[in-house]
């Protein structure tokens, strides 16, 4: 253990007024999910969102602008009928209004409160209906506030509003109850619309679940609105057309049922588009007969807003992953419009601090030089989870959604690949001469010797499991003699302790693992031996960690640093037989997300939802903290030298998509 550590001989309980650090650059890069959009009333401008980042898209030039502001995930989006002002509500509870011509923030108003039972978090905004840039309704916890030259006039039951056409009618769905048909201007009811019946009820459940979507014809007289299904699994979906005038049903939508997330009726009112998870249908307005689908059913792609061009020639269907794309009558793509992401989910630093590699959902790899793109590759098509260079900076490991391990060089060239059974890799770590890597997935860790490995190309490890299993019917870990022979000694698979894993690392000595893993009321650390596979001592740590949430070990695996959901960060000191010692707490405030140390050891970040915060180990201080991260995020990632500190999100002022404070 470093000298400095001996002197804690007790809890040392830290507290000190901490600067702010300043930003070395934000890097934008990397295509996001999509999450939200919106057409300007005249198809000009598009609004995208990414998660917590929003864009301007002028469909003319192609030229974007992002909107910064909102902390986390923006939910709804919505332009006023004369396109001047575009709307935004967030989980962060806030609705901001922004001038759509110039992308300036016009003012901003806390809607939603705090959650009942959980008072560190607020209420998101779930709906937003806009009658004017003054006159406009937000959704919070169940309720809708209807807001008029800027105060609050009214609170109503619901959980989804649409403006009709004209601003007379208000349509307001609340959960499971009958729809209501509101006076916009008195707020009285004017027609209450029942809840359709399943054509084939399930036990007690006869009408399908609380409303998803609506859409109002462009004469106004006539709603759409979608429903959920009224049990989990059961796909007892609904769609239905009413007559705002009487309330009454005057069809369901046919075809094969499906989950809708928008509604959009054409502008001549004719016909009437649905998107949803799997793909975008058009349905005859008059009879609610489909028509055809626009896109190929795919529900891994997640369809969630629609709109039409004025000309009712083009639908513009966005999706999670493929963002928005214009498509004619046909189903033809005539054009896609992507965003950057606003985070991601790996970072690392080669040791020499000349390059930053970043992965993200978009399943691609980017090596950075500064501010610029040095390189960029697609790796894993599920999205990479983990980035770690080997000691000489000459190969990248990255693990993925995709349940591979690959190593790759610096030029983006595949070296090779280990395919596991689970559905994600990460914790990818060399040894100090780069001769094993370990790294775990969802079934257990592997020590890979890195020399053999790159012997051919491609490994999997799902035949060299079903050989064992033919030829013994033991486990992998329990039988090293035959994996040894199977493998040729290339990797090795050792059982975890059973629960999910907060920290892995390998020591110094280049053989012995250490575990800190999920265990029944707190969590287990365990060690292992990675030649031979073999669990040599765990320890059950539950009256000490009863509320872990986040941890990380120090790089010679002596100390880590926990993470408590208090927002307080521990650093304790491991001895060789696991024995533990508490060394010091940092207070803090909000659920900490990620621990991590720098490579000397002598500095510790932690990651608490938009902020992150910086201690100097030695001197039991907090160095500097950041506020003002636009996206949630695991990834940060010290240069070897200690001076910079990456975050894999933008700023809620300036966007982007990773953050580079400067330390010193």
């Amino acid at each position: 253990m470093p000298q400095h550590l001996g002197l804690w001989l007790g809890l040392l309980t830290c507290t000190a007024g901490a600067t702010s650090l300043p930003i070395e650059r934000v890097l934008t890069g990397h295509i996001g999910w999509t999450t939200g959009a919106a057409l300007s009333p005249d198809s000009g401008q598009l609004a995208l969102v990414s998660r917590s980042a929003l864009f301007l898209t002028d469909r003319a030039t192609g030229k974007r602008v992002s909107l910064a502001g909102h902390t986390g995930p923006i939910t709804a989006v919505t332009y006023t009928p004369d396109g001047q002002t575009l709307f935004s509500g967030g989980n962060d509870g806030t609705v901001r209004r922004w001038d759509s011509g110039t992308g300036q923030r016009r003012s901003t108003l806390q809607a939603c409160g705090f959650v009942k039972d959980a008072p560190q978090y607020r209420e998101q905004v779930t709906t937003l209906a806009v009658r004017s840039a003054s006159d406009f309704v937000v959704g919070c916890a169940g309720q809708l506030q209807v807001w008029r030259g800027g105060r609050l006039v009214r609170t109503v039951p619901g959980t989804l509003a649409a403006y009709s056409p004209d601003g007379q009618r208000l349509a307001v769905a609340d959960s499971e109850r009958p729809l209501k048909m509101y006076d916009a201007a008195t707020l009285k009811v004017r027609a209450t619309l029942a809840l359709p019946l399943l054509p084939r009820p399930i036990d007690v459940f006869t009408t399908p679940g609380s409303p998803s979507a609506l859409a109002f014809s462009p004469d106004g007289s006539r709603l759409a609105v979608a429903f959920r299904d009224s049990m989990p699994k059961v796909e007892n979906f609904m769609a239905s057309v009413y007559d705002t005038g009487t309330g009454e049903r005057v069809f369901n939508l046919g075809g094969q049922p499906d989950f809708v997330d928008g509604l959009a009726y054409s502008p001549d009112g004719q016909t009437l588009a649905a998107t949803g998870r799997s793909s975008t249908k058009l349905y005859d307005a008059r009879t609610g007969k489909q028509l055809r689908l626009l896109q190929p059913p795919n529900t891994r792609i997640g369809v969630l807003a629609v709109a039409w061009t004025p000309d009712g020639r083009n639908v513009i269907a966005t999706s999670v992953k493929k963002g928005a794309e214009v498509l004619d009558l046909t189903g033809q793509v005539r054009q896609t419009y992507t965003v950057p992401d606003d985070s991601v989910m790996a970072l690392a630093w080669n040791p020499a601090g000349t390059l930053l590699a970043t992965g993200a959902r978009d399943g691609r790899i980017q090596l950075w030089k500064g501010t610029s793109p040095a390189r960029g590759w697609a790796a894993h098509p599920e999205g990479v989870n983990d980035l770690s260079f080997s000691p000489d900076g000459t190969r990248l490991a990255s693990g993925g959604q995709d349940a591979f391990l690959r190593l790759w060089d610096t030029r983006g060239q595949p070296v090779t690949a280990l395919g596991l059974k689970s559905n994600g890799v990460g914790w990818p770590q060399f040894s100090r001469d780069g001769g094993t890597l370990l790294f775990g997935d969802w079934v257990g860790l592997f020590a890979v010797r890195t020399a053999r490995l790159t012997r051919q190309p491609n490994w999997s490890i799902q035949p060299v499991e079903a050989a064992l299993y033919k030829q013994g019917g033991q486990a992998a870990y329990n039988d090293p003699q035959r994996w040894v022979a199977l493998t040729g000694g290339a990797y090795w698979q050792f059982k975890s302790s059973g629960g999910s894993t907060f920290a892995l690392r390998l020591l110094p000595d280049g053989r012995t693992v250490r575990e800190l893993s999920a265990a029944s009321g707190g969590a287990a650390l365990s060690q292992f031996d990675s030649v031979t596979g073999r669990l040599t001592k765990t320890i059950l740590t539950a009256p000490k960690f009863g509320d872990l949430y986040a941890a990380g070990f120090s790089p010679d695996g002596r100390r880590f640093a926990s993470g408590r959901a208090d927002g307080s960060t521990e650093v304790w000191a491991v001895d060789q037989r696991l024995g533990l010692q508490r060394l010091m707490s940092f207070p803090g405030e909000g659920t900490v997300d990620q621990t991590v140390f720098s490579p000397d050891g002598r500095l510790l970040a932690a990651l608490h939802g938009d902020s992150v915060n910086v201690f100097d180990l030695e001197k039991g201080v907090e160095v500097g903290s950041y506020r003002g991260l636009s996206a949630s995020t695991r990834a940060v990632a010290f240069n070897s030298a200690g001076t910079l500190l990456a975050v894999g999100s933008g700023t809620t002022e300036r966007g982007g998509t990773v953050t580079v404070l400067r330390l010193r």
